[in-house]
């Protein structure tokens, strides 16, 4: 059969359009190897990233992102397939859906239009109200897709496969379907990267870059995080060895120098992370890498961060959320210890390599205060050497328990309506109105990241040492000023404090 892959393009606001990263679906990538090794002829396009510089402004203040619809269509046409799999990482690209979806059976009604991914996953029968999709994929798809083309081939219904959903079993347990996991990731090919627009995704990051993974699942259930719906169960690993293999040939075919570890269990055990960096180290890949997720503060001991900088450890991000205890362990559900992150940013940057902290702001149920306590924080890991800042919305996306914390306090989603709100007027708290916080992250994030204070300030105060509270006032002044309704709450505060300063 032959079958078209297709990650479609991504709408946004016009602020994310000028901060988006790059994305590549490596995912896809597997997907079609997979496919292709079962004997289909498969097209992989990436229109996402193939039309990475193509800007077009939609209504509003919405842009699109990638080719356009009449573009994928004509090659749609062109190829002319038996079956068009669309892959939706982001709920911003099913409006694009939709209308795709519709071309498709404008070229031919007999197409058969199967969508997967993290939307589709999370709310498969939302997708299926599409009338030009016929099924979902949930979960990972490596073994349930081969299987509903094969269905497809000998003119059997595929609704009732594993992993698979379809009109006539929109009652059956999405767990159910979700637990068709590839149990022993080596089994899987490697991507088909010689599908991928490597050359247009290459000139969108900067440089030969990529992202890797090293596992599936991380066991964990963050409120912010859908990934227990994708990947659900304890991490299963990729062996040293199929990664040093990954890198080898993107080394040697590809030229790719720095590689990007993109999953969420890449540092949830100290054994298996030892295995992993003592082998790429082994190895001598003489390549460098980055931790862009999956960093656990409360492995990183300095045998680790050692053997982690010797197999070419660059940076580590370390989603750390919220610097309020109540937020981070009651509301974000994380597991992090504060003063640990403290002592982890400190171990990080002795060992050589650079730290980006990132923070969740206006998350549900959350105060002026807390939201401060975030920024704050934030200035003390910058005093023990952090010195990149991610500051982002709370935003509530579907499959995370996020969403529902936020639809009990009556707050708005995001939705999958062509005419969905834009995000920084989704998040607000009962002492922040939606603009107030997207003024503060904006602030934050221009304030922490561009006055190039991090190194002198290593300098002048050492690695470790802390910030004064006259420091952080001094700063904040500037930072996140309160809003002017808070104005008098303020005062009234600091009247209180004064007879116990005196005292």
């Amino acid at each position: 059969m032959k079958i078209f892959l297709i990650q479609l393009p991504n709408i946004v606001t016009d602020d994310e359009a000028r901060h988006l990263p790059p994305y590549l679906s490596v995912g896809l990538g597997i997907i079609a190897a997979v496919v292709r090794d079962h004997g289909h002829q498969v097209k992989l396009l990436d229109a996402y990233t193939e039309g990475w510089e193509n800007r077009a402004r939609i209504e509003g203040e919405w842009i699109e992102i990638g080719l356009a619809e009449e573009e994928i269509a004509a090659q749609i046409r062109r190829f002319q397939p038996q079956v068009v799999g669309f892959s939706v990482p982001f709920t911003s690209m099913v409006p694009r859906l939709r209308s795709l979806a519709r071309w498709v059976k404008a070229i031919h009604p007999e197409i058969f239009v199967v969508c997967g991914g993290n939307h589709p996953t999370c709310v498969p029968a939302e997708v299926l109200n599409i009338p030009d999709v016929d099924a979902v994929v949930l979960g990972e798809a490596e073994n349930s897709f081969p299987r509903l083309l094969q269905a497809l081939e000998d003119g059997e219904n595929p609704d009732n496969l594993p992993g698979i959903m379809g009109r006539s079993n929109l009652a059956t347990d999405i767990k159910t379907h979700s637990a068709n996991s590839v149990k022993d990731l080596d089994t899987l090919p490697l991507p088909a990267y010689d599908l991928l627009p490597l050359k247009k995704y290459f000139k969108a990051a900067g440089g030969r870059k990529i992202p890797l993974f090293s596992s599936r699942g991380c066991g964990r259930h963050c409120a912010s995080c859908s990934m227990p719906l994708i990947f659900p169960g304890p991490t299963r690993r990729f062996s040293p060895p199929y990664i040093s293999q990954s890198v080898r040939h993107l080394t040697e075919f590809y030229g790719v120098r720095e590689f990007i570890f993109d999953d969420d269990g890449l540092t949830n055990d100290a054994m298996a992370a030892h295995r992993l960096f003592d082998h790429l180290r082994a190895e001598n890949l003489r390549v460098v890498w980055t931790a862009r997720g999956g960093v656990n503060p409360h492995i990183l001991d300095e045998s680790l961060l050692t053997v982690m900088r010797a197999s070419g450890g660059k940076n580590m991000r370390l989603e750390i959320g919220s610097g309020s205890r109540r937020v981070l362990h009651r509301v974000l559900n994380k597991s992090l210890d504060l003063h640990d992150v403290e002592v982890v940013v400190s171990r990080i940057r002795a060992a050589g390599m650079t730290v980006n902290c990132e923070f969740l702001l206006g998350s549900p149920g959350t105060s002026i205060e807390e939201v401060y306590e975030s920024l704050n924080f934030a200035w003390k890991l910058r005093s023990h050497g952090a010195e990149e800042f991610s500051f982002l919305l709370s935003t509530p996306y579907v499959g995370t328990d996020l969403r529902r914390q936020a639809l009990a306090l009556g707050r708005p989603v995001p939705s999958a309506d062509p005419d969905f709100l834009s995000h920084h007027n989704l998040v607000a708290t009962q002492d922040l109105t939606a603009m107030e916080i997207s003024q503060i992250r904006d602030t934050a994030q221009r304030e922490f990241n561009s006055r190039g204070l991090v190194v002198e300030l290593g300098k002048l105060v050492g690695v470790g040492a802390k910030s004064t509270p006259k420091l952080e006032d001094r700063f904040f002044a500037s930072v996140a000023p309160w809003p002017v309704l808070h104005q008098e709450q303020r005062k009234v505060k600091e009247r209180e404090r004064m007879p116990h300063e005196r005292a």
